[in-house]
């Protein structure tokens, strides 16, 4: 098994993400991080550099998060006919 180096890239971030189980891109990574909904990480020399510790409370803050319901096409009302 390979180590895992101190500071991931936002791209070896979002390969680790992936590899526990969870989908995310480095695009995501970046509209997250602009949004201030992503894992913490810091600016090295105008990068974005995360830690295997950041990305795993940002997952299991994730995880806790309750799921939104979103209604059915067929919960809304439907329009009445103008008679």
């Amino acid at each position: 098994m390979i180590p895992t180096p101190k500071y991931l890239s936002r791209e070896g971030a979002a390969a680790y993400v992936t590899a526990q189980g969870i989908a995310v891109s480095e695009r995501t990574l970046t509209d997250l991080a602009y949004r201030g909904r992503g894992p913490k990480f810091a600016h090295v020399r105008g990068r974005a550099v995360y830690t295997v510790e950041w990305l795993m409370a940002w997952i299991e803050t994730e995880m806790a998060r309750p799921v939104r319901r979103r209604r059915s096409s067929t919960s809304r009302p439907q329009p009445r006919d103008a008679a």
